[in-house]
This record gives structure tokens, C-alpha cells and sequence, in this order.
């Protein structure tokens, strides 16, 4: 089943409740048509349009970030790449910053679902991060990345509640969570830059031991 029948039975199924209040209506075929299948197989298609056109300036503002400064990307370079108009990249954000913020939000809330009720950050969930949003996060970490986005990041793996598992009203606290942190996305970074030549759990392993035992038990 593709995506738009998916959806379509769902809508058709939320509203089918009308045939059976009104039994007469299963005498014509053409008013279920018209009026539940037609308008969910639309309704989805839309829905499905809109999420690819969006992700689409979105992939294209990625790829132009890495490469420059964003005060030197345009909407309509972005347009033009994305094979798009300019209104149509209106439609969705009012300028190249705001393009740049609902990336980062997205990351953030991405973070913060697969973070929560989480008593301590993972190597793993860093990874997977990486995974997962590995194109946006390649031009937010890059060279003309926002140092502030960085620490939200950083602020987001190691929470309240999260930093709790260090000792507490510690002078060495800062520096413990700094390292930890900064490690698990330094190495990544570095990663995705050799293009993913260790194989994931090779890297969690890594990361793992360096964390738990230190450097001297890899060499």
C-alpha cells in the first residue's frame, strides 16, 4: 500500500461513520466517491506535495551552506537549484534565515523526543543523530556553522536532569560534561567528513572505550 492509499484509508475509515447514519447512501456509489474517497486521495496528495517541495529547499539550502556563509546564499539560488520559484519558497519560510532557524528547530525537537525521560546521553543516541539528520547536520556543524547552535546542542544532549549523573557542586562538572560531549561530536563530525569509513558500531565502540577507559586502550 504507497502512502497516499495509506492515507486515503485513513481519512476514509474516520469518516465512513456517514454511511452508517445514512444507509440510503450506500445506494450511490458515486456520492462515497465524491465525497470520502476522492477528497482523502487529494487531501494526501497534497499533504505528501507539500513535505517533498519542502524538504527540497531544504536539501539545497543544506548543500549551499556547507559550501558558503549564509549571508551569501540567496533565495533564489535556493529556487533556482531546487528546480522551484521563488514563491514557491515563500510558501514555506520568509527568508533564508528562517529557513536556517526551522532546520535547526527541527533538529532540536528531533533531540529532545529521543532524549526524554532519559537519565544520562548516550554515544548512541549521538550517533544515531548523525544518522538520521546527517545532511542538515553536515552544514550546521560546518565550516560556516552558528558556534550558538553548537552549545543548543550541546545544552540539549546534557539536560537538569542528565547532569545529575556527574558529581554535583563539583569545580570539575563543567569540564567533565564539555569533554564528553565535545568529544562524542568531534569524532562524529570527523566521520561523516571521511564519509562513513567505520562502520557505525565500530565507531559507538570507539567512543565507548575512549569514554570508559581512556586512549590508552586503543593504542
Amino acid at each position: 500500500m504507497d502512502k497516499i492509499t495509506m492515507i486515503a484509508h485513513t481519512e476514509c475509515h474516520r469518516q465512513s461513520f456517514a454511511m452508517y447514519r445514512y444507509p440510503f447512501l450506500l445506494k450511490d456509489r458515486c456520492y462515497f466517491y465524491c465525497s470520502i474517497i476522492a477528497p482523502a486521495v487529494e487531501k494526501a496528495a497534497t499533504t505528501l506535495t507539500v513535505a517533498a517541495s519542502r524538504q527540497s529547499l531544504i536539501g539545497v539550502f543544506c548543500e549551499l551552506y556547507c559550501q558558503k556563509p549564509i549571508e551569501k546564499i540567496t533565495v533564489q539560488e535556493i529556487a533556482n537549484k531546487s528546480g522551484y520559484n521563488r514563491s514557491t519558497f515563500y510558501q514555506y519560510f520568509t527568508d533564508v534565515y528562517d529557513l536556517l532557524s526551522f532546520v535547526e528547530n527541527d533538529i532540536l525537537d528531533y533531540i529532545r523526543d529521543k532524549m526524554k525521560n532519559k537519565e544520562q546521553a548516550d554515544p548512541r543516541d549521538i550517533l544515531l543523530l548523525f544518522e538520521e539528520k546527517g545532511s542538515c547536520l553536515n552544514a550546521l556543524l560546518g565550516d560556516y556553522g552558528n558556534i550558538r547552535f553548537i552549545e543548543k546542542l550541546k545544552g540539549e544532549f546534557f539536560s537538569d536532569a542528565q547532569k545529575s549523573c556527574f558529581p554535583k557542586d563539583s569545580s570539575l562538572t563543567p569540564y567533565l560534561l564539555e569533554f564528553q560531549v565535545s568529544t562524542a561530536f568531534s569524532l562524529l563530525r570527523l566521520w561523516q567528513r571521511r564519509q562513513k569509513d567505520l562502520p557505525p558500531d565500530e565507531l559507538y565502540n570507539l567512543i565507548d572505550r575512549l569514554f570508559t577507559s581512556g586512549i590508552s586502550s586503543v593504542i
